[in-house]
């Protein structure tokens, strides 16, 4: 039996260090006891999940173990107690009613639960759509701008040698420099920039004969995960953007895509201007980018500092001392930006598109995403108060958990026990364990939760169920944070089936979800892999080694998370060296498989 579990279950891991080449062990490294034989050792006692549980994983509980049962019954502060049923001393049965609460007052009690919750959906509903918005939105950076051009005429002297004003001269340039794009954008074709989010998105720089192939756009879409966003900077012969398609993700119908060309929709004008007719591809807007040769960018202007002499600027245009630039630029005729606006402060793709920067943005989202996992906490809380109040309706009273004895009854509402309870009930029978529960996962659990509690020193799992929850702060924190910030509460599980209390009275808990397969820690050694898929060598009913496959979520330091297909009662081998199928299986301890086998 591995009581070395217990003596260790609060040191930091990895605990032991393994030695793999190749990710596999030699033949070498393995001994069994004969040649036809194969150790084996029970998963729960190879299983280091409870070593996390000291470190916030949440659903982990360390406990101390103690001989009989308790169940400290605590009142709803919201009803009104009618009648007391038992006095101190009293023998109960389990199920028997303790005290019992006005009818209206349950009735009230419901309709406030269930107006809770109704409540709290709708606000998610809101948030829901507020982010999705927020997402959709486009940053100020990219605001839209028509392209103008000017025509600047400078005043020549006539002569016999020089042409008349405004005459057409021809001025030999040096050959502009060729720009080289790709015609076909595939899934091997790169982005210059960009994580292909909304705010930043892929960037590519193309010709207006590029053709975007259906494959890409297909890929765009969320069908597994987030929508992707994709710019296209349609240039021209020398690399100068003329204008810009952006593709949403989001708007691809996968199931009829067809290969896409991203001046589609695009009309240029004599003036060398460009506009837009919808185009056929309801998933790429269209905007306007701002020429970057022949005048100042934004990137002329870095590195200006207070200094920056303007006296070589003989006209400024009538400004005086007294001028103040405006908040905001006000849009003129040669800018396409929208005017329209919403009267309510509600974020929209109307009134809310190219107002916000990429940062604002972000942390915009950020700020939602927040205040959306908040609201699920508020739900799943208003969800448990609605259950409670409708299997309180329906006895009418708190009911005993156990058979045993009346230890405590108040005497009143001011004269509760120390631990919250209005009446506590003891038995000598069973066994029950005490731990705690951090306040951010308080609504985690309830009375009546079933647990699952875990006996490393005899390797077994026990089902126990939640009998109090205290609602004063304890001093300390069973599971050991004890340098956290957040509040623990106290709370009992009550267990029916009596056991040999461990060395050290420790056991860990988790919450039965009711499912037959649990998440177990495993070092590498315990876990192969073939073919993408991963098994581990188990005994099968008749002893005889047999290769299991299993379901992996992953790898947490050298241990490999294992969530579906094995058992904690099943006996497992090491899944490496001389380890066969058909192989008869000798069942010994943690210790003496994984020690005695020169592993560690």
């Amino acid at each position: 039996m591995a009581k070395s579990k217990l003596k260790t279950k609060y040191i930091v891991i990895p605990l032991l260090v393994l030695s793999l080449v190749g990710g596999a062990f030699t033949a070498s490294t393995y001994r069994s006891t004969s040649s036809d034989t194969v150790n084996v050792a029970t998963v729960s006692s190879l299983d280091y999940s409870w070593s996390m549980s000291g470190y916030g994983e949440e659903g982990n509980f360390i406990g101390k173990l103690q001989k009989g049962s308790v169940q400290n019954v605590k009142y709803n502060q919201d009803l009104k107690i009618e009648d007391v049923l038992v006095k101190k001393g009293d023998k109960v049965k389990k199920g028997d009613k303790l005290f019992t609460y006005d009818l209206n007052s349950l009735k009230f009690a419901l309709a406030d639960a269930e107006n809770a919750l109704t409540t709290v959906e709708n606000e998610i509903k809101v948030a829901n759509n507020e982010l999705a918005v927020l997402k959709k939105l486009q940053p100020s950076e990219n605001a839209p701008q028509t392209v103008t051009t000017t025509t600047v005429t400078e005043p020549v002297v006539e002569t016999p040698d020089t042409p008349a004003p405004n005459a057409d001269v021809k001025i030999d340039l040096p050959a502009p420099k060729e720009f080289k794009y790709d015609k076909k954008i595939t899934l091997k074709s790169e982005y210059s920039e960009g994580k292909g989010t909304s705010e930043e998105p892929y960037v590519f720089y193309v010709g207006e004969d590029t053709v975007v192939t259906k494959e890409y756009l297909k890929s765009l879409h969320p069908e597994k995960g987030e929508a992707l966003y994709a710019v296209f900077y349609v240039c021209d012969e020398e690399g100068t953007p003329l204008y810009a398609r952006m593709v949403d993700g989001n708007k691809i119908d996968v199931e009829n895509a067809e290969d896409w060309t991203v001046s589609d929709g695009v009309v240029s004008d004599k003036n060398g201007g460009f506009s837009f007719d919808g185009g056929s591809a309801n998933f790429a807007s269209f905007m306007i980018q701002p020429q970057t040769a022949g005048g100042i960018s934004d990137t002329d202007l870095t590195g200006l500092d207070g200094d920056f002499d303007l006296s070589g600027i003989e006209d400024l245009g009538g400004l005086d001392e007294d001028f103040e630039m405006p908040d905001t630029v006000q849009p003129t005729e040669q800018q396409n930006v929208s005017t329209d606006t919403d009267s309510s402060d509600e974020i929209t793709e109307k009134n809310s598109n190219y107002v916000y920067s990429k940062n604002e943005l972000k942390d915009m989202v950020s700020e939602k995403e927040k205040e959306i996992e908040k609201l699920k906490l508020e739900k799943r809380q208003s969800e448990i108060d609605v259950k409670k109040a409708k299997k309180t309706l329906e006895t009418g009273a708190e009911v005993s958990e156990l058979d045993g004895s009346v230890t405590f009854v108040a005497k009143d509402i001011q004269h509760l026990s120390d631990s919250g309870a209005y009446v506590t009930v003891t038995s000598s029978n069973g066994m029950s364990v005490v731990s705690s529960i951090g306040e951010f996962s308080l609504s985690d659990i309830e009375i009546g939760t079933k647990m699952n509690v875990k006996n490393y020193d005899d390797g077994g799992t026990y089902k126990g169920k939640v009998t109090s929850i205290s609602d004063v702060p304890s001093q300390t924190d069973q599971n050991g944070n004890e340098d956290s910030t957040e509040s623990y509460y106290e709370f009992i599980v009550t267990i029916d089936e009596e056991f040999e209390l461990p060395e050290d009275g420790s056991v860990s808990m988790d919450i039965d979800t009711g499912k037959d397969d649990e998440q177990l820690l495993l070092y590498g050694c315990f876990v192969a892999s073939e073919g993408g898929k991963h098994y581990v060598m188990a005994a099968n009913s008749d002893n005889k080694i047999e290769k299991r496959y299993v379901t992996v979520s992953g790898n947490l330091f050298e241990f490999t998370v294992v969530e579906g297909g094995l058992k904690s009662t099943d006996k497992i081998a090491l899944a490496y060296g001389k380890v066969q199928e058909g192989m008869k299986t000798v069942e010994v301890d943690a210790d003496t498989l994984m020690y005695g086998s020169y592993l560690f």
